[in-house]
């Protein structure tokens, strides 16, 4: 792998090309060492490139394997190859990333590499995006993260190693995402990387009335050309769409580095765009547009530090947030767990686009958060937990709801059980890292298990891993 990785480097550097024009389809790369876009000549001694003005080098501490390699169609240089591919070990956490709503592709890639969704909000790992599920505003286009990914390699209950792609042990490929670990240890993953450019190119548009934000956002998510479409509802029938394209030129005066620390919180900035009633237009850069959220986890870190996104706040300790959610979880005791339960709710729900706005009513009469994320994706008709009811793909549309809910007399067993029923009713799913309700049935009900549970017992899962269901539910757990 050594001698591959060195000769692509040495094909590279003699073409005169440089890693920037690389990305997974979903983020941008930096150095892991110094966490910047700019060139680095500092090594990371845990990967196996590090970043450079001709592009990545090999580079392998004395005793130690390499850990990512690139693979391009024959007869083609890398940095031509669209999409090309890298094979990434489950080792590598997400603070190697740069960012999709959550995450990148190893920063020690090179410059310019992106995922082809691209996430934003870390800490996340390349395998909890695949066992369990991730997605991010390109999503419309490419999918959810396990649509980028064209092979994985796990260890299975017996302890031997296998590896399954779309023609190669096809059914464990397409039963591994949303499994959560059930099925065998995931290793390595194969993932889809695009060109990545300089900027994004973002335009505001508030939108009023429930009928006009559906027809909109759901316009801007079938329109192609569109790298990026989100939403923020900010009322029943008020919002703003958000439409992006990568970029390497800017216009003059219309840059925001909306990354930095002293910056406004992303989702009070936009806001600013319906509260004045006027589109706009600016150039994010793309880390920090991947990051957008990143900084006020979405707007959840109103509720933490009420006072977080006043200007004298951001100028003296903007660059202490946010703080660790690990570090917040360690040191809740179960007293406050059980009060943030009844009064807190983090869900993302996603259902299918032709069911928006019966979604957001029953969002807005079961539990009454705001703001509401929107992020549309399309779910491809294949095999495994998630599909659409038919045979041909359908764009489908994420429903993130963070915050208190400010309906009366919320119980937060009954409500969210009321929200998942409604869900199960229109064909969609809720994504396993929340709060989930639902008894066995209901949720064999919204999951397809055919293809799991055969695999399960035909691998021997049973005595070794346990079912999705007693891994992710509470009802099972309690």
């Amino acid at each position: 792998m050594l001698m591959a990785c060195q000769s692509m480097s040495e094909q590279l550097t003699s073409s005169g090309s440089t890693f920037q024009s690389l990305v997974p389809t979903c983020f941008p790369v930096a150095c892991i060492h110094c966490s910047s876009s700019a060139p680095c000549s500092t090594p990371n001694k845990s990967s196996l490139f590090f970043c450079g003005i001709r592009g990545p080098r090999a580079f392998s501490p004395p005793g130690e394997t390499p850990s990512v390699l690139f693979t391009a169609p024959t007869g083609h240089s890398l940095p031509h190859a669209a999409p090309a591919v890298i094979t990434v070990p489950m080792k590598m956490r997400a603070h190697r990333f740069l960012g999709w709503d959550g995450v990148s592709i190893p920063g020690s890639l090179g410059r310019g590499a992106l995922l082809q969704p691209g996430w934003a909000n870390a800490p996340v790992s390349a395998g909890g995006l695949i066992m369990g599920t991730g997605i991010e505003s390109s999503s419309h286009k490419y999918g959810l993260f396990q649509h980028i990914c064209t092979a994985y390699e796990l260890v299975l209950a017996d302890g031997s190693f296998v590896r399954c792609t779309p023609s190669e042990n096809s059914d464990l490929f397409y039963a591994v995402p949303w499994s959560c670990g059930t099925l065998g240890f995931l290793v390595a993953a194969e993932i889809r990387i695009i060109p990545a450019k300089k900027y994004v190119k973002l335009c505001f548009e508030p939108v009023r009335g429930m009928e006009a934000i559906c027809d909109k956002f759901t316009r801007e998510s079938q329109r192609s050309e569109n790298h990026f479409v989100e939403g923020l509802l900010y009322s029943l029938d008020e919002a703003v769409i958000m439409t992006g394209v990568m970029t390497d030129e800017m216009e003059p005066g219309k840059l925001n580095s909306i990354g930095n620390y002293y910056k406004p919180w992303f989702f009070k900035h936009v806001e600013n765009y319906l509260k004045t009633n006027q589109k706009g237009l600016e150039y994010i850069p793309l880390r920090h547009y991947y990051h957008r959220h990143t900084r006020s986890i979405f707007w959840e870190l109103q509720d933490i530090i009420p006072f977080g996104n006043n200007p004298v706040f951001r100028y003296l300790f903007g660059w202490m947030v946010p703080p660790k959610i690990s570090l917040l979880k360690l040191t809740q005791g179960e007293t406050l767990r059980k009060l943030y339960e009844q009064h807190h709710v983090v869900q993302d729900m996603l259902v299918p686009m032709k069911c928006l706005s019966r979604a957001l009513h029953t969002f807005h009469n079961d539990i009454h958060v705001y703001p509401i994320w929107l992020c549309p994706f399309i779910l491809p008709s294949q095999p495994g937990l998630v599909h659409p009811k038919g045979d041909e793909a359908e764009l489908y549309v994420d429903i993130g709801a963070y915050g208190e809910p400010r309906v009366k007399h919320f119980e937060a067993r009954s409500c969210m059980r009321q929200l998942e029923k409604f869900v199960r009713s229109v064909h969609g799913f809720q994504m396993l890292y929340a709060d989930c309700y639902m008894d066995r049935e209901e949720f064999w009900e919204m999951f397809d298990g055919s293809l799991y549970h055969r695999l399960r017992k035909q691998l021997g899962c049973q005595d070794a891993f346990p079912e999705v269901y007693d891994k992710i539910c509470k009802a099972a757990r309690h």
